[in-house]
């Protein structure tokens, strides 16, 4: 319907035709992340301008593109659903693992930044994980639809951390990108603590195995108060790290991860499942 009512407007004129090509084609690539169907309607529109050049187009033609199309999407549902079946856990792993890579490398850029250990390029950072955010969220919110249960519980917490944790590395990369940290051993433990829980995560994500994600706000938390922090941006940051550690938390609970944390441990000497389960038998770790 698009493509024949462009090809009226513009009365086959060749320059009108070519104008309409290159805007479809340019909004068609741009959006395709978004969805598919807006590279499905530019292909269609320069299909009809071309042919309405030739002076080929007719409503046969334009209903042909369509049975193309329908034929097209029918061979994809069947190849999903009967010869390559994905499980919607599996594409919401996937997508997961990308967007937390992503997530990764600007907080690690971050804390080599705050280290004074590098000079990253931040920016680049932040727009490849507001990209991976975005294909995350067109993976996750279809499936929304189609899953049950307990299953929907759990797509709907990781939809919410994964917000939370990007908010949270966008403003932490933002305020250390602007600032500078007195240096100390507590905070280069805080920042190698942080680092290996989310490699943590990162395995589970990558292989399925179950680990441990061992929390870090204690060690930032002393780290803030081994030197005196009087500069705002970095409180913030500090702030920022603290909040992230709780969302990555959060977010290994929901992948069926163990969580500790390095100033509370249970009674019998074993890890917590739960960082809020059972909180009246925790003690102080010496």
């Amino acid at each position: 319907m698009i493509g024949d009512l462009l090809v009226h407007l513009t009365g086959a004129r060749v320059w009108s035709s070519v104008l309409i090509v290159c805007v479809s084609l340019f909004f068609g690539l741009y959006l395709i992340r978004i969805n598919y169907t807006f590279m499905a309607i530019a292909i269609t529109v320069t299909v009809s301008q071309l042919y309405a050049q030739l002076g080929e187009l007719n409503s046969h033609l334009l209903l042909l593109r369509l049975a193309e199309t329908a034929v097209g999407m029918g061979a994809v549902i069947a190849t999903v659903l009967f010869v390559v079946p994905l499980r919607p856990q599996r594409v919401l792993s996937t997508g997961v693992l990308l967007w937390f890579r992503s997530l990764s490398a600007l907080v690690n850029d971050g804390l080599d930044r705050m280290l004074d250990t590098s000079d990253p390029r931040i920016r680049s950072d932040m727009r490849a994980l507001d990209a991976s955010y975005a294909a995350l969220e067109s993976t996750a919110a279809p499936l929304r639809q189609a899953t049950f249960g307990r299953n929907s519980a759990q797509l709907t917490q990781i939809r919410s951390v994964c917000s939370a944790a990007r908010n949270y590395a966008r403003s932490f990369a933002e305020a250390v990108d602007h600032t500078h940290f007195p240096q100390g051993p507590r905070l280069t433990a805080a920042a190698n603590q942080l680092r290996e829980s989310m490699a943590a995560i990162d395995k589970r994500l990558a292989t399925g195995e179950h680990g441990t994600y061992m929390r870090s706000a204690a060690l930032f938390e002393m780290a803030s108060r081994a030197g005196p922090v009087d500069i705002l941006l970095a409180d913030l940051a500090i702030n920022d790290l603290t909040q992230l550690d709780g969302a990555l938390a959060t977010l290994a609970q929901a992948l069926q991860m163990t969580v500790v944390d390095h100033d509370t441990t249970p009674l019998d000497g074993r890890p917590p499942a739960s960082p809020w389960r059972d909180i009246e038998h925790l003690r102080p770790q010496v």
